[in-house]
């Protein structure tokens, strides 16, 4: 998109330029080390990869999911019966001098019992069938919540990707503008020097030079700043050095609004999560109306003591055992309190009717973030196509106005007035490709295939 020329820069010329150079010279340097040496190298699909290992919101998202699944593991307890274990040894000695009681004097006596007992709830309103589509939809619930933070994520990874590869290109050019300045500056101070060129248009160039580097080094720093950025969201050492690899491309597509609504409408997580949401609550709901249903519930167990006893005056001990079980029913229903009951229903029906019209407003929102960005792809695919344009016709025009010059027909002005637009083109045509990629990016987000487009 932006051609590159290749120019030679002496370093000891840049030098015997002026004092201003030398900072041209650590933007370059700058430049050139960020270019090629021994930094970490780093690919669009790597950053994406790198932030989704380190970023702490997905992170906590996968605990609290895990949290989940591990309720849904568990089962829903009211399903499972009830079983408990029981194991006594009482210890006991006793001095009875009643004359009404057949024991006389002292005894001991030592008992061991132990049992099972179980208890079931058989039914009470379909409340385990509900409680375990409760918990598989929160299960869903938490893998859509995990699902946008990392949409979220990988958004913000690519754009920042691109705007450092906007910024990169930018330094680069700026690099090529500061280069071409500084040789036209040291071509007219020898010109100067043979009196070809007055003082003024010497110090024309070098107003031109000084400009130039002064854009140089601001840029220089808009570059650092996307880096930070980008390392801030991947999640690695800000001062660690790294080296963009891809290259900044990008397709200009056709879209069809009406697929792409289809599309989101299907696809978008968000609406996803809503409908989750919605499911959710309906089976509150339905948790609700099963309190006024009846409760049937199983109580069963075996048990068994065994026992020996020790009377005052008699040396033998006397030993017994008994054997018992039980299977017991019970019904319970609510008779009163109905009305409480009811309010708590209509609260519940009142929440999943508020989620279904959330649910609406969502969609009708989307709808227009989509419709914005739609009609923004398609107007900076225009800007874009006619930026190029420019930009082909104000490079020639830059060559025509550089043999004018050297010709002494016209001006340094014309000639610096058509690079001062030559270059506002070539810049507003990388921020109307940022501007593109962003609009592109937010389409394939709604549409839900940022994962699928991003994630390899």
């Amino acid at each position: 998109m932006i051609k590159k020329a290749n120019r030679h820069i002496s370093i000891s010329r840049i030098h015997q330029a002026v004092p201003g150079v030398q900072y041209v010279l650590c933007c370059l340097l700058f430049l050139f080390s960020q270019l090629g040496s021994s930094q970490q190298v780093l690919s669009l699909s790597q950053a994406v990869q790198l932030g989704l290992n380190n970023n702490f919101d997905i992170k906590l998202s996968k605990l609290e999911l895990q949290s989940v699944q591990n309720q849904v593991n568990i089962k829903v307890p009211e399903g499972i019966p009830s079983i408990r274990l029981k194991l006594d040894q009482i210890n006991r000695a006793s001095f009875d001098g009643s004359p009404t009681s057949f024991v006389d004097g002292n005894y001991t006596k030592n008992e061991i019992s132990g049992g099972i007992d179980l208890d079931w709830v058989l039914f009470h309103g379909y409340k385990v069938r509900i409680n375990r589509t409760r918990l598989t939809e929160l299960e869903n619930q938490g893998n859509g919540n995990l699902q946008i933070v990392i949409e979220n994520s990988v958004s913000a990874i690519v754009l920042a990707y691109y705007k450092a590869l906007i910024e990169k290109e930018k330094l680069e050019f700026r690099n090529e503008v500061a280069s071409f300045s500084i040789e036209k500056y040291e071509n007219a101070r020898l010109k100067y020097n043979y009196g070809e060129i007055s003082k003024f248009d010497l110090f024309n160039f070098q107003d031109a030079q000084l400009r130039d580097s002064v854009s140089l080094m601001i840029q220089a720093n808009n570059y650092k700043e996307a880096t930070t950025l980008l390392k801030t969201l991947i999640g690695i050492d800000k001062f660690e050095e790294i080296v963009l690899s891809d290259n900044l491309e990008f397709a200009l597509n056709s879209y069809d609004y009406a697929v792409l609504k289809r599309k989101m409408v299907f696809s978008n997580q968000e609406i996803r999560n809503q409908l989750v949401n919605i499911r959710l609550q309906e089976s509150i709901t339905q948790l609700a109306k099963a309190e006024l249903m009846p409760r049937v519930s199983l109580r069963s167990g075996i048990s068994e003591e065994l026992s020996s006893s020790k009377f005052s005056g008699d040396e033998r001990r006397e030993a017994g055992a008994v054997f018992d079980s039980y299977l017991n029913f019970s019904l319970s229903y609510q008779l009163f309190n109905k009305r409480d009951m009811n309010l708590k229903i209509q609260k519940e029906q009142m929440n999943r009717h508020y989620l279904w019209h959330q649910k609406e407003t969502l969609i009708s929102l989307l709808e227009e973030r989509l419709k914005v960005n739609f009609d923004k792809y398609n107007t900076y695919t225009t800007i874009i196509q006619m930026g190029e344009r420019v930009e082909a016709n104000l490079e020639k025009n830059l060559d025509i106005a550089a043999s004018r010059f050297e010709s002494g027909i016209s001006s340094f002005l014309e000639l610096r007035d058509v690079q001062v637009r030559l270059i506002e083109s070539k810049l507003d045509l990388l921020e109307a490709v940022f501007e593109l990629k962003v609009a592109e990016t937010e389409i394939i987000r709604l549409t839900g295939g940022i994962l699928k487009t991003y994630e390899k």
